[in-house]
């Protein structure tokens, strides 16, 4: 896929606080790089300014009838015109080389889709025990995925549009693991790789506001019980804003 269009699909639910810095650093990416990109928001009903703000920087804010990450992530994949789809939350900083780097890798004959490194970002102030927390998990993340491209949570999932509908896209059943169920079905159609040389950042807010010990569990948790009965053990994922 040489000269890839792109199209960014942001789901959202009362994030005026952090969605305007995630489509400013793609907006900033995509003026650097000179591709062609969109920006589709899919807001779940929010009260806040959410909606006022991405409409200054996309045309595409779009409004499912219901909620649901997993719906979210197919609605804005049905509003798509891009060749590659990309999932981000909407408290993601992404860096100016961003769509250079994706459009590299994907132009490499057999690859359909990519994960990045997911780091917290500065504004943050991550302590020496988040940084190292996440660095040892990207290294764990990295040596799974090439044995089988699994989920990394919702940001930074990159795939072609081909790839997403052969899946039928993300199980909407599931509430929490969708990422990894959705991989694990992708990656039977192409390559995906790990780009271990590019770095989106987030807040972290899940976790801080979770603590290390229990969102570990609820994580590990619903992987296992995904890996044995197909499906998650929580509904939904509470938001933290």
């Amino acid at each position: 896929m040489e000269n890839c269009k792109f199209s960014v699909i942001v789901p959202t639910l009362h994030e005026e606080k952090a969605i305007e810095r995630t489509l400013c650093s793609l907006e900033m990416a995509k003026n650097k790089s000179g591709h062609i990109v969109e920006m589709i928001v899919v807001d779940g009903g929010s009260e806040d300014n959410t909606v006022k703000i991405a409409n200054k920087y996309t045309k595409k804010v779009v409004f499912p009838k219901e909620r649901g990450i997993g719906r979210a992530r197919n609605f804005g994949a049905m509003h798509a015109d891009g060749d590659v789809l990309i999932f981000l939350d909407a408290d993601v900083i992404v860096p100016e080389n961003f769509f250079d780097e994706l459009n590299r890798k994907l132009s490499v004959n057999g690859v359909c889709g990519a994960n990045c490194n997911v780091m917290p970002h500065h504004e943050v102030n991550p302590s020496g025990f988040e940084r190292s927390f996440y660095a040892m998990w990207h290294n764990i993340r990295r040596v799974f995925y090439n044995i089988k491209p699994c989920g990394t949570g919702e940001n930074g999932i990159i795939v072609s549009k081909d790839v997403f509908h052969k899946t039928g896209g993300f199980d909407e059943s599931l509430g929490a693991i969708e990422d990894l169920d959705f991989m694990f079905r992708a990656s039977k159609y192409g390559k995906f790789v790990y780009m271990k040389d590019l770095t989106i950042h987030e807040t972290i807010r899940r976790f801080r506001k979770l603590g290390t010990p229990r969102f570990m569990l609820i994580y590990l948790s619903n992987f296992f019980h995904y890996l044995i009965f197909r499906n998650s053990r929580v509904k939904q994922w509470k938001p933290v804003r």
